[in-house]
């Protein structure tokens, strides 16, 4: 039905016909019979519109666009407030859900007015993420335990604060007071690494019985067993460290350039429960040229101090200070133990004595030679000429009678040689 001008205070009434270019219409409610529809049908030319007291609802005929508060919206729906807070709320007869742009310009609010309300972002079939009521936030799970609570493959790119702004590093945890703790859980235990207020850090393996193992790409190269007993190349240590590899080598390396006697010096030192020093061994520069010649210094504890108990210098000599070569731990018998020596041998400075009484025991040299300076004993005690021997000399000597030196003699039993005088040495060996 066409019509112009403006039409008030009364009531029109159609039934399945259109009103065509009725120009202004001023209506207290426009009301349509069951089933059937009230269309408004826009020009596709700007200015084409619908309006609702101006500005509180605009419909664009050329661009379909929505403005509510404005009469030029720039989106498919554009809500506008000249002033204070803007909200776009959705309401059910229980509660209602907001977004609430504030007057302060720079906020926006996603709100679930009810009590108790969770925020679900879903897309056409599951759930994405949530916001719980405690504000934790839940990726892959419906119920996060903790602020951030992802099940599933994440990634981060760049640095990530947890506890602090300004992370310094890919990743930042921070506290500001107390021990923080990283921590790493399964659904049976966990693993942390905590930095201690002490300015302790432990990496820890909460689980009963639990392993530290260390592995590169390939394979486990160390690992830390529940009994503190470390392996490396050993899955399975029996000491508390034990090696095990094709070349299990262990290096001491002093890093300090000095070529002093005793410098430069590594050490493997032995302790009792109060941290005392029983045995040590120590490597050290010997002399002090600069060389590369070494010693090595074994080292016991006395009662008193750790004293050095053998030496064994750069021209392979060892030297026991102040001390005596036992062999053996229990008497000797008359032809059971001798000091078998297969290389020259000098007494200088002290005897060669042998302590027991039996009889046909000594020292035996294999094809060698035994020289004597000054008034030294061998077997015998006190000083009394070059070489005094109280049981035999043998030389490992098989052959007839060898002539000892000097003028051919014969030695009986009892007799005494003087200066000069020759001896034999039996074809057994005795003198």
């Amino acid at each position: 039905m066409p019509s112009s001008g403006v039409r008030s205070g009364i009531t029109i009434a159609f039934q399945d016909e259109d009103i065509v270019d009725v120009g202004s219409v001023a209506l207290d409610e426009i009301t349509s019979d069951s089933a059937t529809t009230v269309k408004v049908t826009l020009g596709d030319d700007a200015g084409d519109d619908f309006k609702v007291d101006n500005t509180s609802l605009v419909v664009e005929g050329d661009t379909g666009k929505v403005g509510v508060g404005t009469a030029t919206p720039a989106k498919n729906l554009h809500v506008y407030g000249a002033s204070g807070e803007v909200e776009l709320r959705i309401q059910s007869d229980l509660s209602y859900s907001s977004i609430v742009h504030k007057d302060s310009g720079n906020e926006l609010i996603i709100q679930n007015a009810a009590t108790d309300g969770v925020t679900i972002f879903h897309d056409d079939t599951t759930e994405r993420m949530r916001i719980d009521k405690d504000g934790n936030v839940g990726i892959g799970t419906n119920a996060p335990a903790d602020k951030l609570h992802v099940v599933g493959d994440a990634a981060l790119v760049g640095d990530v604060g947890v506890g602090i702004a300004n992370p310094a590093k890919n990743l930042h945890v921070y506290g500001a007071s107390g021990e923080v703790e990283l921590r790493i859980q399964s659904d049976t235990s966990f693993c942390s690494i905590v930095q201690k207020d002490n300015n302790e850090m432990i990496i820890q393996n909460a689980a009963s019985g639990g392993v530290m193992i260390f592995h590169d790409d390939s394979a486990e190269r160390m690992r830390i067993d529940s009994d503190g007993k470390v392996g490396i190349g050993d899955n399975a240590p029996g000491t508390q460290l034990q090696m095990k590899g094709t070349a299990p080598y262990v290096t001491l390396k002093n890093s300090t350039a000095e070529n002093s006697e005793g410098g430069c010096e590594s050490k493997i030192i032995f302790e009792d429960h109060a941290d005392a020093a029983l045995v040590q061994i120590e490597g050290s520069h010997s002399g002090s040229s600069d060389d590369t010649k070494g010693k090595l210094i074994l080292s016991t504890h006395t009662g008193s101090a750790l004293t050095t108990a053998l030496t064994i210098n750069e021209t392979q000599q060892v030297i026991i200070p102040d001390g005596k070569l036992v062999i053996g731990d229990t008497a000797v018998s008359a032809t059971a133990s001798e000091l078998n020596i297969l290389d020259d041998v000098t007494a200088t400075t002290a005897e060669l004595n042998y302590s027991d009484t039996g009889a046909a025991v000594g020292v035996v040299v294999a094809s060698k030679v035994v020289t004597v300076d000054a008034n030294k004993d061998i077997g015998a005690s006190g000083a009394l000429n070059n070489a005094t021997v109280d049981g035999y000399v043998h030389f490992d000597s098989s052959p007839a009678d060898s002539k000892c030196s000097g003028t051919t003699a014969t030695f009986t039993a009892g007799e005494a040689l003087s200066i000069g005088e020759a001896c034999y040495l039996k074809s057994d060996g005795k003198m």
